[in-house]
């Protein structure tokens, strides 16, 4: 996947997922965490991974749905090539990627 095709697909599901949030990880010492303890809204999901693919970092991306409903799942890392974090049970992945900016 490009980089341009993974922004294409995060802006269709913010037009069309108007209320999404999306849920940033980030991979450091060896483990995925939160990276802000708070969601970014559906018009920030595509400008926000841009700027991060911009400055060299990997993008693993899901649109997943569970118990509580649809949200994206950006996850970025700037070395290797680390398996993306694993799902809540119960959740799945409808759609995503992974790019390296």
């Amino acid at each position: 996947m490009t980089k341009e095709t993974a922004l294409e697909a995060l802006g269709r599901i913010a037009l069309s997922h108007k209320d999404i949030e999306a849920q940033v990880l980030w991979f450091r010492d060896g483990v995925w965490s939160d990276a802000m303890g708070e969601s970014l809204e559906a018009e920030e999901i595509a400008f926000y991974a841009e700027g991060l693919l911009d400055e060299g970092f990997g993008l693993d991306w899901a649109l997943v749905s569970g118990p509580l409903g649809e949200e994206v799942r950006l996850c970025f890392w700037q070395d290797g090539d680390p398996p993306a974090p694993d799902l809540p049970p119960g959740t799945v992945i409808r759609n995503g990627g992974r790019v390296r900016g």
